[in-house]
């Protein structure tokens, strides 16, 4: 796995714990909490650590993050690494799974049994910063076909890691379905697993390594924080296809898309987010493309989204109402058409930029200021640029002035400055105008 320098030349582990601790200031650094757990120091980072070592600490880790807990009193604890069905599909009792409880058994009981519940780990048999796999074999006995509510399944201070050995498709018999008021948190799942549905329920802090798409979102999922995806066609999708707006939103917070944060090496991982309908994604990290389309939209804010060369877009934006702001963006293709009502503004670009729309051009440019004719009523957005990087220097209207000006210090001797220009009834942002030099002196 190859590792990546982050934008601007910051060392790759400042940037993600500022990525983490900063936008997400409620999540524990995940590099920092993986060093302790590995014996490096408080302050340290252990560049070495494999995904082998990562995956066996990850339900410790998982512990420290701010998730909430899970009642534990007359919890269903997986006892066994063998993945059997005593009772059949109809099971609802732990007295009727035999001596061992599965965790296929478990997730049965809980769907066959109404109020909240939770499934743990026995950790003599999952034991923290070991870890232990469970290996799902069996492609033709479901697993529980309806959609689990109130569920817990809670990994955390222990060592899961769930296998699902399949080279070939293993759709609808190896899918998992959690819904209203339900988490899954702290496991490890590998492998060729059909999906995981998630609906009106959480799914925080988890490693997902699947091969085709891990989750599968509709009404009001909540993915994160701190999951990391990877070894994959796709971490996430949304699709409505069935019922009549309005949908609850989606909410993508605080993952990693394509990338370790400990190592920060490419996890291989195509698509990290797909979206054909209202989502708000905020506060990630991504090596990976991202699709978002659909109507309404929804903000895709404050990541930092690397990568992508091979002529392939960084991100795709179709549909109405997408608002994207104070992102980072690195590397590769940024190719943008927005255009219904979309907009693009405070972000922080190291790629082109593409786009449909008007342009408010530089007319005159000095030290300290730079001045134009407005195109049409809306909003300048001024941007300068240094070291191949454009960043946000300020904003100016156009209302019934047919001109506009902007002065700021950031604009200094020598560098660049180009505008973004957005249209106010709709707002659609259009492409970058021709950038001019700031020359040393009027």
């Amino acid at each position: 796995m190859a590792t990546r320098r982050f934008l601007h030349g910051t060392p790759a582990v400042l940037l993600v714990l500022v990525a983490i601790g900063c936008t997400v200031d409620r999540t524990v650094a995940i590099s920092t909490a993986l060093s302790r757990l590995d014996g490096g120091s408080d302050s340290g980072f252990d560049a070495g650590l494999d995904e082998a070592t990562i995956e066996r600490q990850w339900g410790m880790y998982a512990a420290t993050l701010p998730i909430p807990p899970c009642d534990q009193s007359g919890a269903l604890v997986v006892d066994t690494l063998d993945d059997v069905l005593e009772g059949g599909p109809g099971l609802s009792a732990r007295a009727d799974a035999g001596t061992t409880l599965s965790l296929r058994e478990a997730m049965f009981i809980a769907q066959n049994t109404t109020g909240p519940k939770t499934i743990a780990f026995a950790p003599a048999v999952f034991p923290p910063g070991a870890a232990a796999t469970i290996h799902v074999t069996d492609g033709v006995t479901p697993f529980p076909s309806g959609q689990l509510e109130d569920t817990c399944v809670d990994a955390r201070g222990r060592g899961v890691i769930v296998e699902f050995d399949f080279n070939g498709p293993c759709e609808d018999t190896c899918s998992w379905l959690f819904s209203r008021g339900s988490l899954l948190t702290g496991m490890v799942i590998k492998g060729n697993i059909g999906k995981i549905g998630v609906a009106n329920a959480r799914i925080a802090g988890n490693r997902l390594m699947v091969r085709y798409q891990a989750l599968q979102l509709v009404n009001g999922a909540i993915v994160g924080p701190s999951n990391v995806f990877g070894h994959g066609s796709y971490a996430l999708r949304l699709d409505f296809y069935g019922g009549s707006p309005p949908y609850a939103i989606v909410a993508v917070d605080g993952n990693f898309f394509g990338i370790e944060p400990t190592t920060h090496a490419d996890l291989d991982l195509t698509v990290g987010v797909s979206s054909f309908a209202q989502m708000n994604i905020t506060n990630n990290v991504g090596n990976a493309a991202m699709q978002v389309s659909g109507s309404p939209g929804g903000a895709v804010s404050a990541n930092q989204l690397l990568r992508i060369g091979g002529g392939s877009p960084q991100v795709t934006v179709q549909g109405d109402g997408w608002v994207l702001s104070q992102n980072l963006f690195e590397g590769g293709v940024f190719n943008i058409p927005v255009a219904g009502g979309n907009s693009f503004s405070q972000n922080t670009i190291a790629s082109g930029f593409t786009s449909a729309g008007p342009t408010a051009n530089i007319a005159d440019a000095g030290v300290g200021s730079v001045a134009g004719d407005c195109p049409a009523l809306g909003t300048v957005e001024v941007y300068g640029r240094s070291d191949a990087v454009w960043r946000p220097v300020g904003t100016v209207a156009c209302d019934s002035n047919p001109t506009w000006s902007l002065a700021s210090t950031d604009l200094a001797a020598g560098s660049q400055a180009a505008t973004l220009f957005t249209t106010r009834t709709p707002r659609n942002t259009g492409p970058f105008s021709p950038p001019v030099s700031i020359p040393g002196s009027r």
